[in-house]
């Protein structure tokens, strides 16, 4: 509870009066008793009606949350009084979501509901509890304000991303230029029909055939194209960094969630390991729904580690998974030299058989620092770490590239999306 200007003021009377009663007339020391009296019943009342009648809260909260993309939730307030009310909310999240914590002012009249929407953004896998709300409202007689907490029991599960309709269409796929789908076949000739099976890609599926038969049919060529995709993650101590809204992390199994999806799409078949000091999980090679419902449930479980990321020990655990030419996706660090160092020789083992790709993340924060105006003492050292910062990441990037690796760099916003239009040029120019 906390008091009014109406209440201040007749307290600043009430002492006053009792001033006036201490050095005046004998009868006059008993007067401030009375609006005294009259402010603590008032109050009692006022305590006694919102207990007995409370300002109902409800939140309404979507059925799933993706890690990195913006939510809405619903805070809806009922008045049961008759009269109106005033109504001050601030909202806490959880220490997995950021959103606006600002106070808000509600004004609400009598037996009336009031909704507002708030937009939030998921930064840690998992179930959580959204929020707590702070709300305190005015008594009818305007004399305090009587505070109190909403507490929702109600938890929602953060997932990794999944791609949107807009991420599949030509125009996301090379930054806006004109494209045509490639309509030729896979293979080189038809080879049989077959029934249709869970995982087939629809651009296999003979419509002739269907139709004739009354049941799905696939054409199979003799020379399949499909190409095989395994992910490295990087789930070391570099991955706890922040960037953005997000950790590393985050931001890796979203890359990774979207793009198993559209490999499942392509036909092509996507496997997924993580790695710290050692594997931590690994999903084998697929391309039907289970393979990557099965990548998605473990990109969903992924911790960081306290130890560091071992490329190369990854690089050895992929080459004696994969039995053919593959396309490897790292997605990790490249600003240390120690960690490049062993990436490059990563790269070297992967070379003579497999196409690898480093999708690295670019700390927006650093690069702004590069550009910023000097205006302190200390600013010139700051700008020049950063451009030692950024001179030793595009040194590693092209090492990389000389060594005949792919190397994809992006700002959080943009690193998704890179890496999507990175595959689908290779994998239309066929250079896997």
């Amino acid at each position: 509870m906390s008091l009014t200007r109406r209440s201040l003021l007749i307290i600043l009377a009430i002492a006053l009066l009792a001033i006036v009663g201490q050095w005046g007339p004998a009868e006059f020391g008993v007067l401030w008793r009375y609006p005294a009296a009259l402010l603590l019943i008032g109050l009692t009342l006022e305590g006694l009606r919102l207990r007995l009648n409370p300002i109902q809260l409800s939140l309404q909260l979507p059925a799933k949350m993706e890690l990195g993309r913006d939510e809405s939730i619903q805070l809806t307030i009922h008045n049961p009084h008759q009269h109106n009310i005033q109504l001050m909310t601030q909202s806490r999240f959880a220490e997995a979501l950021y959103g606006d914590e600002s106070v808000h002012v509600w004004s609400l009249a009598a037996i009336k509901s009031k909704s507002k929407t708030f937009s939030i953004v998921p930064a840690i896998l998992g179930e959580t509890v959204i929020a707590v709300i702070h709300h305190r409202s005015l008594g009818y007689l305007k004399l305090a304000w009587w505070s109190n907490v909403y507490r929702p029991q109600d938890k929602v599960c953060t997932h990794v991303q999944s791609l949107q309709h807009s991420d599949t269409t030509p125009g996301q796929l090379l930054s806006g230029e004109r494209y045509t789908q490639n309509l030729t076949n896979s293979g080189d000739s038809l080879l049989a029909l077959r029934d249709y099976q869970v995982g087939d890609p629809l651009r296999s599926i003979d419509w002739k055939a269907t139709a004739r038969r009354q049941q799905t049919t696939v054409r199979i060529f003799a020379r399949e194209q499909e190409l095989d995709i395994m992910l490295i993650i990087d789930a070391g101590r570099s991955s706890r960094l922040q960037a953005g809204t997000l950790p590393r992390l985050g931001h890796y199994v979203n890359i990774a969630a979207r793009l198993a999806q559209m490999a499942s799409l392509q036909g092509d078949r996507t496997g997924l390991m993580s790695f710290a000091s050692h594997c931590l999980n690994m999903v084998p090679l697929g391309n039907s729904a289970q393979a990557v419902r099965a990548i998605r449930t473990q990109l969903d479980k992924l911790l960081p580690q306290c130890d560091d990321f071992n490329p190369l020990a990854a690089a050895l655990e992929a080459q004696r998974l994969l039995q053919r030419r593959s396309l490897v996706i790292f997605l990790c660090e490249l600003e240390q030299h120690e960690a490049a160092r062993q990436l490059a020789s990563a790269c070297k083992l992967l070379a003579p058989k497999h196409q690898a790709i480093v999708a690295s993340l670019i700390d927006a924060d650093i690069t702004d620092l590069e550009k910023q105006t000097c205006t302190d003492r200390l600013d010139p050292y700051r700008r020049y770490a950063a451009m030692e910062y950024t001179r030793s990441q595009r040194s590693t990037a092209l090492h990389l590239q000389r060594l005949g690796t792919e190397v994809v760099l992006g700002t959080p916003q943009q690193l998704d999306h890179l890496v999507i239009r990175c595959y689908n040029t290779l994998r239309d120019r066929q250079r896997i």
